[in-house]
């Protein structure tokens, strides 16, 4: 549920303020809309790393190499396992 803050930014700069393509002009947020969705930004992003692991550990246990995780990660395969071993 929004709070009025965020009802009154959404109404004022819509969904998405800015092109897709350019930077975020997170400066055109009140610091309180900003301190708001902080707490549901991080919440989001370790859902997102809680997802993540769960989808390595299940290619790990089906016996996909490192190198093809780090790959598919864009990153190499040391550091793949370095990061979710």
């Amino acid at each position: 549920m929004l709070t009025e803050v965020q009802r009154a930014e959404l109404e004022e700069h819509g969904p998405n303020p800015t092109p897709a393509r350019s930077k975020p002009r997170r400066d055109n947020y009140s610091e309180e809309y900003l301190l708001s969705v902080l707490a549901l930004s991080s919440a989001n992003a370790e859902a997102g790393s809680e997802l993540l692991r769960g989808y390595v550990d299940t290619l790990r246990k089906h016996d996909v190499p490192w190198a093809d995780i780090g790959q598919a990660l864009g990153i190499s395969r040391q550091a793949a396992w370095e990061r979710f071993r």
